[in-house]
């Protein structure tokens, strides 16, 4: 369980998530990308705090792996949001806060989600989460890839409230994730028999 392959985390910066990846799965390959960096500074520290020598920094567009298929085991996707759900510890998230930046956003996530599901291998695992509130940068993300029968299928749950989505991908989602419709309609048409 402490080594399952290579390893990526989209959007690394800080780095809180990449050391714990690279805590709890020492014997993989992690590949940390932050596209600003700007950003970079404070996942190198943090990385070389903890001692790690199994990740790789490297800055980026997240979009830029869309050209390795199917390499990555794992993708870890915390992407880049309007920040709703940390108004309460920072109030000029409320200050910069407006619908269009919204649409703006979700439609860079969306383009992240659908590198994920690029660059998972069949049988590997995709993480998506913000730290916002709304249903546009979280379901809908899902649902505009996967289909709207996505989150209760292929074992993803939302919360409402912690808005995080873990997915198993498999070969089929992977390789027919545009025909994710016909396969939960074929699947609840089986269980109904």
């Amino acid at each position: 369980m402490n080594n399952i392959g290579t390893i990526i985390d989209m959007c690394a910066s800080p780095g809180g998530k990449t050391t714990q990846l690279a805590d709890y799965f020492p014997e993989s390959l992690i590949i940390a990308n932050e596209v600003n960096r700007s950003r970079t500074p404070q996942l190198f520290d943090n990385l070389d705090r903890m001692g790690y020598d199994n990740v790789a920094v490297v800055s980026c567009d997240g979009r830029f792996f869309q050209n390795f298929p199917e390499y990555f085991d794992a993708v870890l996707l915390d992407a880049p949001c309007s920040g709703e759900g940390t108004a309460f510890r920072d109030s000029s998230v409320i200050d910069h806060w407006h619908e269009k930046n919204i649409h703006r956003i979700a439609k860079l996530q969306k383009q992240l989600f659908e590198t994920a599901l690029t660059i998972v291998k069949p049988g590997g695992f995709i993480s998506y989460s913000t730290c916002t509130l709304n249903k546009e940068e979280n379901e809908n993300v899902i649902t505009a890839s996967l289909g709207e029968d996505s989150l209760g299928t292929f074992d993803g749950k939302s919360t409402r409230r912690s808005e995080q989505i873990s997915l198993r991908v498999d070969s089929k989602v992977v390789d027919h994730r545009k025909e994710i419709n016909s396969l939960s309609n074929s699947a609840s048409e089986n269980q109904s028999s």
